[in-house]
């Protein structure tokens, strides 16, 4: 790995292997589907869901059906069709469903990852295996008063070697 050093002397490690996470996500992009996000927060009820409602889990067939169809209709709009909204026969806008693209190929991701997760989880050797670094003291989380969950990333450090 190659070292980085600046005009005023500082130093750090290159970043040609690490991900530019930066520069793959274009902020319009990401500004025109918080807005796509935030309008959809409003359920026919009138009642407003957290922003991460999605993230409680939605079944990867419900997300799978619905990526296809909002596929099907960005591809009718750009080839120059009519699409419409299925319940209200009203027009759409191909930024609209783009974006509806966007959150069920992210949320189908999502859940790939959650699943990954946990079956990395499960998949720990057993105590006796697996030697834990016990804290010295117990520590608190200033901002919450909650107990420190440094315990947790540790346990996932090891688990994710």
């Amino acid at each position: 790995m190659s070292v980085e050093t600046f005009n005023t002397g500082a130093s750090r490690d290159a970043d040609e292997n690490k991900p530019d996470l930066e520069g793959f996500v274009c902020p319009a992009v990401q500004e025109e589907y918080g807005k796509y996000m935030h309008k959809h927060r409003f359920l026919s009820d009138g009642t407003l869901r957290d922003s991460d409602n999605w993230q409680k889990g939605i079944p990867e067939n419900r997300y799978a059906q619905c990526l296809v169809r909002h596929t099907h209709q960005f591809h009718m709009l750009h080839r120059g069709w009519d699409a419409r909204d299925y319940q209200t026969d009203e027009p759409l806008d191909i930024k609209e469903t783009l974006c509806a693209v966007i959150f069920n190929a992210s949320g189908y991701l999502h859940e790939l990852l959650k699943k990954e997760l946990e079956e990395k989880m499960w998949s720990v050797p057993s105590q006796q295996e697996f030697e834990f670094e016990e804290p010295q003291e117990t520590t608190t989380d200033v901002v919450e008063n909650k107990p420190s969950t440094g315990w947790l990333q540790s346990f996932l450090n090891k688990v994710n070697k």
